[in-house]
């Protein structure tokens, strides 16, 4: 008999390594079941989130075999809230559900999970793993060593660059044949070139703090995207926007990008003005610090509007439906912002 019925180890497993390994056998020799919950899970890739939910889940799946398919380990993904509040109970209810599920095999549904002994497990490395102290009403099962100094940081350092150099001796053999693969596929050589361009963009104008001014049009229930073009973000949706100026007003800003980016004039949309909000959290951006206003303009369904073309960084402009869309094809926080401003937040 084991210590808890459920163990939960939270991370973004980007990739797994040998001390995540090390940390999810310490745990399994505790609890008889551990959930792992995949953080970052629906994103567009980033040099930071390269890989998606599905391809970690593989990774976990392929060091895991037998525990995975006995059900001895559950994986879950996790959508990643700005708030912490937002983030520790969607943590929660995922937990809450997947326990339900698990425990009644598709039998009679059990009220709540109290009756369970539950615990957090996971290395307490440094101020990244605060979140080990969000769950009180958890037990708590620390690992004292996670493999020595590995970690992923500075195995996606490596790893994602011109001449990889590959993680032998930091990861499982066939997660070293997952991450090969990868090496020799599109979305390895985009990483690779969003990588040198923040690097670049770096060297050229540092860290910040940076103005920046973006553009949400609401009309027809649809809304205007633009595709982006350059390297850093490239092929994902973002709404039209950039960088504010010298001299220039936030507002200005945005009209002049809206044109610039999607060949519609501001001018012409002005009356609509619907509200604006700041979006200034500090982790937003891979680039540095970026604080930007975004301006909503809700347009009459009887206006006639430009047809969009995509211009400038953009190398396509269009109207969507948002509902349809999912949170992975969206530049940085751009979903969250669009999500907040049409929810009157």
């Amino acid at each position: 008999m084991r210590d808890f019925h459920y163990g939960i180890y939270i991370g973004r497993f980007q990739p797994l390594h040998i001390g995540h390994e090390q940390v999810i056998r310490q745990a399994l020799e505790r609890c008889e079941t551990l959930i792992i919950i995949v953080g970052s899970s629906y994103m567009a890739r980033t040099p930071v989130n390269p890989f998606t939910f599905e391809e970690r889940a593989k990774m976990i799946q392929m060091a895991f075999t037998h525990e995975v398919f006995s059900g001895r380990i559950v994986i879950l993904p996790l959508y990643d809230y700005e708030h912490d509040y937002d983030w520790t109970a969607n943590v929660k209810k995922g937990v809450t559900e997947a326990i339900l599920d698990h425990a009644n095999k598709g039998g009679i549904r059990l009220h709540g999970i109290r009756d369970f002994k539950i615990a957090l497990t996971g290395y307490g490395k440094d101020s990244s793993s605060y979140y080990l102290d969000m769950f009180p009403e958890w037990d708590n099962i620390q690992i004292d060593t996670q493999h020595g100094t590995i970690n992923a940081s500075d195995i996606r350092y490596d790893y994602f660059r011109r001449l990889p150099r590959m993680p032998r001796d930091a990861v499982s053999p066939k997660v070293f044949d997952f991450l090969f693969s990868f090496s020799l596929i599109q979305p390895f050589k985009d990483l690779v070139a969003y990588k040198d361009a923040l690097s670049r963009d770096n060297i050229d104008y540092g860290q910040g703090p940076f103005l920046a001014a973006d553009v949400l049009i609401t009309w027809r229930g649809k809304i205007l995207l633009i595709t982006r073009g350059k390297e850093v973000g490239k092929g994902t949706l973002a709404m039209p926007g950039g960088f504010v100026e010298k001299n220039e007003r936030f507002l200005d800003a945005a009209i002049r990008e809206l044109k610039e980016e999607a060949n519609i004039d501001g001018q012409d949309i002005a009356d609509y003005l619907a509200g604006h909000m700041l979006a200034d959290n500090p982790k937003r951006s891979l680039r540095g610090r970026i604080v930007s206003m975004v301006f909503h303009f809700d347009i009459p369904a009887e206006v006639e509007v430009t047809t969009p073309t995509g211009g400038d960084d953009a190398s396509h402009a269009d109207w969507y439906d948002f509902e349809s869309l999912g949170t992975e094809l969206f530049y940085e926080d751009h979903h969250t912002l669009i999500t907040n401003i049409l929810a009157g937040e």
